[in-house]
């Protein structure tokens, strides 16, 4: 017998959930969309967490999580009418599901600066930290770069030094205004949301997921119309994940190749890059005070930092390489990253994206590199 999609849909659809269930597209996308409309902040959040949560340890199907984006991103009209921006290159979509289970310095940002510095083309998505320390955003805010400069100003540093930002609070303010601060594991949604994030068209999307079912998140990302993608994670004990290559363990990732998904591979990420040698996750943890934070990353950047965070972000920014077709493989990405930290030039991209996106070099050396 089939449910009626009544006043309070979200209530059935969370029995539904709790006995183990899965709902239609339509039953997900309504519950949720009610939710949203609740007024009562508190109630809001309760309900918001009852069925993203319940949904994810139900082990969502796909029509769930189309569901749960398409209510969340319909509400600021995000998957319509993305702009195309023409460059020489390909445009990396780069972004993560956030959430991760070892909390580490901001390692995405830096290592997108460094293959930008080698000719890769990147739009970063951002968002403030809730678990962690220094999320993209409060990197970025702390080094003194105003993300949110006008659309062109921002077009501009993308064409001259290939990157450009996007705060989820700036592309979905209505969503981010009910969503922010109120998830600390990854739920339903961690599955791709981030990714269709982007109000410009992007070529490839490279998606951090700090969760082992990358499969579900290509598929997902297939049935919007993504074209291209590389889904990664990985995880040195199988039961906390990073949406980042780390330096020990294993590295998860689907890909998506012109509409078709290329089944899902599991590679060593010590025996890949051989010479990580002794790097363990704990090397790369987050520290408590977030200047540290992002003086580790701003030395790294500068080839004066330790080589555990020189390592790692070599080691993210080479599948930025690889996406961008500049690289064969990733142990080539990596030298070449290696490389333009040691030269200085992703030090020299860094400071000329820094001043171009209104920050202080001054304020940089006396904070971060004393």
């Amino acid at each position: 017998m089939e449910r009626i999609l009544g006043k309070e849909q979200y209530i059935d659809s969370i029995n539904k959930i709790m006995i183990g269930e899965h709902l239609k597209e339509e039953e997900a996308y309504r519950s949720l969309k009610q939710i949203y409309d609740i007024n009562d902040e508190v109630k809001r959040t309760s309900l918001m967490v009852s069925i993203l949560f319940g949904s994810m340890v139900n082990k969502p199907s796909i029509y769930e999580v189309r569901g749960f984006i398409r209510a969340s991103l319909e509400i600021d009209g995000i998957l319509n009418n993305k702009k195309e921006i023409d460059l020489d290159g390909k445009l990396i979509g780069l972004s993560g599901s956030g959430k991760k289970g070892f909390k580490t310095f901001n390692i995405s940002t830096p290592s997108a600066i460094v293959a930008c510095s080698l000719g890769a083309y990147v739009a970063k998505a951002c968002s403030q930290s809730t678990s962690s320390k220094t999320g993209s955003s409060d990197f970025l805010e702390m080094v003194g770069i105003n993300i949110n400069l006008e659309n062109q100003k921002k077009e501009d540093c993308l064409r001259k030094y290939g990157l450009i930002f996007y705060s989820i609070e700036e592309t979905t303010p209505k969503f981010a205004s009910l969503y922010g601060g109120k998830f600390y594991a990854p739920h339903s949604m961690s599955y791709c949301l981030a990714a269709l994030s982007f109000p410009i068209k992007v070529d490839v999307n490279l998606y951090g997921l700090s969760n082992s079912n990358t499969r579900l998140s290509v598929e997902l990302l297939k049935s919007f119309n993504v074209k291209n993608a590389i889904v990664y994670s990985s995880t040195s004990d199988k039961t906390h994940y990073l949406d980042e290559i780390g330096v020990d363990g294993q590295l998860i990732y689907s890909k998506l190749e012109d509409g078709e998904i290329i089944p899902e591979k599991k590679i060593d990420i010590q025996k890949t890059f051989k010479f990580l040698g002794e790097n363990s996750i704990e090397n790369i943890l987050e520290k408590q005070d977030k200047i540290e934070n992002v003086a580790i990353a701003v030395k790294a950047l500068k080839g004066i930092g330790s080589k555990d965070a020189i390592n790692v972000i070599c080691v993210n920014a080479s599948l930025i390489l690889l996406a961008s077709g500049i690289v064969e493989n990733l142990l080539d990405g990596y030298h070449k990253s290696m490389g333009a930290i040691k030269s200085g030039i992703a030090y020299s991209r860094f400071c000329d994206i820094v001043k171009a996106y209104g920050g202080n070099l001054n304020d940089i050396e006396e904070k971060y590199l004393k």
